[in-house]
C-alpha cells in the first residue's frame, strides 16, 4: 500500500472515530433527558390555618381509650410557631383524652399532648426530615424521632373519640397551623417497637401489614384526594394545602450536575401548577450547584423581568444574585 493511501486510511479512520464520539456524545445528553432528575413530592401546609381533617376518629380506627396506638409521620418543618400542630386526635382539654403532637413555639421544642401526663422534649428538626412516632402500648406512652426515643410517660390513657384525626393542628388554629411539609402517616392499633419504628419509617408501606388501620403516603403529587392505602380506603380532599417538591438545597449539591441542573431550570421556569416554596427552593439550589454563575445568571434575569411573578419569588432569586456576584 502506498504512503498516499495509507494517509488516506488514517484520515478516514480518524473521522470514522470523531464520528463516533460526537455520536456517543449526543446519546449522553439524550440519556440525562430522558432519564430526568425527578423530585418526590410531599404534602405543604403554609401556616395560615389550614390544615387536614382526616374523617376518623380513634373509635373508628380501633384505637380509642387505653387501647394499644401508634402514629407516625413525617415532617419537614419550616417555623415554629405556638402550640403549632404536626397531627392530632381525642379532646383537648380533657385529662389523658387527648393523643396529639405539636411544637411549643421555640425552635426544636415539641410536646407529646396528653393532657396531664404530657412529654416534653427538644430535637433538631428546623428545614430538615423528620420521622415522629407516638406509641401507647396500655401503660407507657413513648415519643420516638428519627427512631430514636426522646420521652416517654408511664399512665394509662383514655383517648376520646371526640374529635378526628388531624395533621397541621392542634385545638384551634388561633394557636398555630404547621408551617412544613408532611408524609408517610401511619396508624397503627398495636403499640410498635423501637426496632419496628426504626427498621420501616424511610420505607414505603403495601397498605396491608399487620396492625396497620390507616395509611396516606401524602405524596401524590396531584389532585384534591389524599388516598388511605389500607382496606378501610378513608381517603380525604386536602381543601386548601398544596403538593410541594422535596427540593432540600443541601442535599441536590450532591448530586451529579448534569441531572440535577435541567431538573431545577424547569422548576425555577416552572408552570403556575408548581407551588412558590418549590420554586424558591429550587433558586436556592441552583446558587449551591458547582456550575458557572453565567450559566444561571441569564435563567434568573429573564424570570426578573417577567411581570406577573410574585414579589416573595424577586425577592429570593435577587438575593441568590447578589450571593453569586459576591463569591
Amino acid at each position: 500500500m502506498s504512503t498516499r493511501n495509507m494517509r488516506r486510511r488514517m484520515v478516514k479512520m480518524i473521522m470514522i472515530v470523531f464520528a463516533l464520539f460526537l455520536t456517543a456524545a449526543c446519546l449522553q445528553v439524550n440519556l440525562y433527558a430522558e432519564d430526568g432528575y425527578e423530585f418526590p413530592h410531599a404534602l405543604s401546609l403554609e401556616g395560615d390555618g389550614t390544615y387536614i381533617d382526616f374523617g376518623v376518629d380513634a373509635g373508628d380506627l380501633g384505637i380509642e381509650g387505653n387501647k394499644e396506638k401508634t402514629i407516625e409521620i413525617q415532617v419537614f418543618m419550616r417555623s415554629f410557631q405556638d402550640s403549632e400542630g404536626i397531627f392530632s386526635l381525642g379532646e383537648t382539654g380533657a385529662d389523658l383524652r387527648d393523643f396529639s403532637l405539636r411544637a411549643r413555639g421555640r425552635e426544636n421544642r415539641f410536646r407529646g399532648q396528653f393532657w396531664g401526663q404530657d412529654v416534653d422534649f427538644s430535637y433538631d428538626a428546623k428545614n430538615k426530615w423528620v420521622h415522629f412516632a407516638v406509641t401507647h402500648d396500655g401503660e407507657t406512652h413513648r415519643i420516638y424521632a428519627d427512631g430514636e426515643l426522646v420521652g416517654e410517660q408511664n399512665r394509662e390513657l383514655d383517648t376520646s373519640e371526640e374529635q378526628n384525626l388531624r395533621i397541621g393542628f392542634w385545638r384551634n388554629t388561633d394557636r398555630g397551623t404547621l408551617d412544613g411539609m408532611t408524609k408517610e402517616l401511619r396508624v397503627w392499633n398495636i403499640a410498635r417497637s423501637e426496632g419496628e419504628i426504626r427498621d420501616n419509617m424511610e420505607k414505603t408501606l403495601t397498605g396491608d401489614e399487620e396492625g396497620l388501620v390507616g395509611y396516606w403516603p401524602l405524596t401524590e403529587g396531584e389532585g384534591d384526594t389524599v388516598y388511605d392505602k389500607t382496606a378501610n380506603e378513608n381517603h380525604v380532599e386536602i381543601n386548601g394545602a398544596v403538593w410541594s417538591m422535596n427540593i432540600i438545597p443541601a442535599e441536590l449539591a450532591e448530586e451529579p450536575t448534569e441531572r440535577v441542573l435541567p431538573a431545577l431550570t424547569d422548576v425555577v421556569r416552572g408552570p403556575e401548577s408548581i407551588d412558590l416554596y418549590s420554586r424558591k427552593q429550587a433558586v436556592r439550589a441552583l446558587a449551591m450547584l458547582d456550575v458557572d454563575y453565567e450559566e444561571v445568571q441569564p435563567l434568573l434575569l429573564d424570570i426578573l423581568k417577567d411581570t406577573d411573578e410574585t414579589d416573595e419569588f424577586r425577592l429570593v432569586i435577587m438575593d441568590v444574585l447578589l450571593q453569586q456576584v459576591t463569591r
